[in-house]
């Protein structure tokens, strides 16, 4: 047998020890059953499996032999009440795919080092207060990190060390403070995620993210934004219900700028400069203290609304 496709209410009560001697799996999927517990040998003998699915359950925690499965590429658990993590999944190097989001687990741990190929990692919706440094330092591989909806209140600097990471999402946690400067050497990040924070500044060289393509910085304390801002090649700008009052003039330089939402601030005035914003598609200005709308910014919204059907939105 190479595949396990598992459906059974009952399996919680009646998983028994020869789950752990099906040593030709391949693929594994348990979900939706009511496993509490695993097999303490599972993982032993399972050196072919390569994809294992556990979602849906009431596991807490994951048997020390699972570093028996050498091969496994793929480790989803989602919606589970793990509460920690074995050190022995320091062994499965080639884990390429690691999907733990809804559980319980309270930090990022010291044996998450060891996946160092891990390219694919969803810990989003726990309740994650730490990242442990020295694990964050070793994991160069990850694509995309999801660690929206925990308990983070300040990031490692080793986070620097995410040079592959391309989607960066840390949205709706606890950081506060300004954002930790390592993030502004990512290189390769595009999307990156930090709204519903406590966020009050962002660092001075997030502008040598020449590849990020979407930035959502709503729903912080952010105040003044840094003027390296203007050196992104950004598409999509959310910094709505912050508490920015000035916004830098060379904000206009931001030419492939399609969206850009700054509702819910406290702008008293518009640089001019965002009258060369000529890519724009939506604006959102709404609840904030302006005054007036300056004449080359009027101007801008008029052509693009006479010359065109690509301006799409305005909220003022």
């Amino acid at each position: 047998m190479n595949v396990l496709l598992l459906f059974s209410p009952q399996i919680g009560e009646a998983l028994s020890h020869s789950l752990g001697e099906m040593s030709e799996l391949e693929v594994m999927d348990l979900s939706w059953n009511s496993i509490s517990e695993l097999p303490f040998t599972f993982g032993a003998k399972q050196s072919k499996l390569h994809t294992l699915t556990l979602s849906n359950n009431n596991i807490t925690h994951l048997p020390d032999a699972i570093d028996g499965m050498v091969s496994l590429q793929s480790l989803i658990c989602s919606r589970n009440g793990l509460l920690l993590l074995p050190d022995e999944m320091s062994r499965l190097t080639a884990l390429t795919r690691l999907i733990l989001p809804h559980n319980e687990l309270p930090g990022l741990p010291h044996c998450f080092g060891g996946l160092i190929n891990c390219t694919d990692m969803d810990l989003s919706h726990n309740k994650i207060a730490t990242l442990n440094a020295d694990a964050m330092s070793k994991l160069s591989s990850l694509v995309s990190l999801n660690l929206r909806s925990n308990r983070l209140t300040h990031l490692p600097t080793t986070i620097g060390a995410l040079v592959s990471v391309k989607t960066l999402e840390l949205g709706f946690n606890r950081l506060q403070g300004e954002l930790e400067t390592a993030i502004g050497t990512l290189s390769s990040l595009e999307a990156l995620g930090i709204d519903h924070n406590r966020l009050e500044g962002l660092p001075p060289n997030l502008g040598f993210l020449k590849k990020l393509d979407e930035l959502d910085a709503s729903h912080n304390n952010l105040v003044v934004l840094p003027e390296s801002l203007a050196q992104l090649n950004i598409r999509r700008l959310q910094l709505s219900n912050n508490k920015i009052q000035i916004l830098p003039y060379a904000l206009g330089e931001l030419e492939v700028l399609e969206e850009l939402d700054l509702s819910a601030n406290s702008l008293e005035f518009l640089p001019a400069g965002l009258g060369r914003l000529m890519a724009l598609r939506s604006l959102n200005l709404y609840n904030n203290r302006l005054h007036a709308i300056p004449l080359q910014v009027g101007f801008m919204i008029f052509s693009c609304y006479q010359m065109s059907e690509y301006f799409t939105n305005i909220m003022i």
